[in-house]
């Protein structure tokens, strides 16, 4: 009686398994493959979609089918966990075409993808999110640890909705249109993050808002990348607060004139330090010039 309870219960959720599918993220998959399809205008360049053979024959699902066709696991950039058959990974990075335009991203389309750990939407010229439909849905998702953002057109204010992820653990902001100052306060907020790369922007550093220490405190964050930006000598003291980074990478900046490594003597596990591109003429050490 309570097994057959258990499956009633499933049943009236809608979130029962087929041998293939589980309803709401075959659901899901056809939501988010409708959303991208009118974003970027009914674009025929469209790489994510789901395929099937019939016959030995490929084919491709249109909506003049039975949606019970489709099995997740054989839809095109889905990668399923071999044990429980749910969605894992959305790899849809570079799904536009090249010349598609700008447009706006409802993340509440992921939602339904409980065991989501994976989400890449690099390359794909995303301007931010709809209304009311940003990252910040995404909080439940509490396996999600790694997602890659770079190569769009996200504005600095994206990090808000970012600070709701605390699960993160791989976040790449890379070629975006993030301008100035980053709140510290929103980036300490990701206490799970352990690599963080914001290379290819026009930041110029980090600032509490809240008139708070302007000190990053990541303790987990070991891989730093924030090359080719307008960062300069001033922010060696912000990164003073992370103890267990072990690569910085600050190539491409306005670093200038004498760099004092001091600055990094809290950063105890530091193993590799990539300052290309730069200005600077001379090293000072804790034991004088270098």
């Amino acid at each position: 009686m309570k097994v057959l309870a258990m499956i009633m219960v499933l049943l009236l959720q809608g979130i029962w398994c087929s041998a293939d599918c589980w309803e709401t993220e075959r659901t899901a998959l056809l939501q988010l493959q409708s959303h991208l399809n009118y974003s970027l205008q009914h674009d025929r360049y469209l790489s994510f979609y789901y395929y099937f053979y019939s016959d030995s024959t490929l084919s491709f699902y249109d909506s003049s089918m039975e949606i019970d066709v489709i099995k997740c696991c054989d839809w095109e950039r889905v990668r399923c966990s071999a044990t429980t058959g749910r969605v894992i990974q959305l790899n849809l990075e570079n799904i536009k075409d090249f010349f598609a335009e700008m447009w706006y991203l409802n993340a509440s389309l992921f939602l339904s993808f409980k065991h989501l750990n994976y989400l890449d939407l690099s390359e794909n010229n995303i301007a931010g999110c709809l209304k009311n439909e940003g990252f910040q849905k995404l909080s439940s998702l509490e396996n999600l640890e790694f997602l890659n953002l770079a190569s769009n057109n996200f504005k600095t204010d994206i990090l808000l909705s970012l600070t709701y992820l605390s699960s993160l653990k791989y976040l790449n902001l890379d070629d975006n249109d993030m301008k100035g100052r980053i709140n510290i306060e929103e980036l300490n907020s990701l206490t799970n993050l352990k690599n963080l790369s914001i290379s290819g922007n026009e930041i110029e550093g980090f600032k509490s808002f809240n008139g708070g220490e302007e000190l990053l405190n990541m303790s987990n964050l070991q891989h730093l990348d924030i090359g080719y930006n307008y960062i300069g000598n001033d922010v060696l003291s912000t990164l003073r607060g992370l103890s267990s980074l072990k690569t910085l990478w600050m190539y491409h900046n306005q670093l200038k004139g004498t760099f004092d490594l001091k600055e990094l003597d809290t950063m105890s596990n530091l193993e590799v330090l990539f300052l290309d591109e730069n200005n600077i003429t001379k090293f000072i050490g804790s034991r004088g010039i270098i």
